[in-house]
């Protein structure tokens, strides 16, 4: 068993013209709910056939907890189509995470949400 915290990877994957996304969650659920949430931003633009495919996909309520069975499980949960363009993949992939006790020389949880600067002496 790892001492590290498990948290949850969530990425975009796509060989269409487009930036990759990702996002790192706490829960299952989150990275559930942030794949299914990512596919519905871009599905209306798919050719008929996969907007359907991905349609059903989005209205399959078991496939999310089957998803999050997956994630709890340590195993990923991917999302995948191929369209004219090219492909789509969305993931979550459970990762252990290094808690960082600061950022930037501030701790992590500040409320100052400007780092501090540091000046050199002429």
């Amino acid at each position: 068993m790892s001492l590290l915290p498990c948290r949850f990877w969530c990425h975009t994957d796509t060989s269409v013209e487009t930036l990759p996304d990702d996002q790192t969650v706490e829960t299952p659920e989150d990275a559930v709910h942030w794949v299914r949430e990512s596919v519905r931003g871009v599905f209306l633009s798919f050719d008929r056939r996969v907007f359907h495919r991905t349609w059903g996909w989005l209205g399959d309520h078991r496939a999310v907890d089957a998803g999050i069975v997956h994630l709890q499980g340590g195993r990923p949960y991917e999302f995948a189509v191929k369209v004219r363009m090219g492909r789509w993949r969305w993931s979550a992939h459970p990762v252990r995470v290094l808690p960082l006790a600061t950022l930037c020389g501030r701790p992590v949880n500040s409320s100052s949400s400007r780092p501090s600067v540091v000046s050199e002496a002429s």
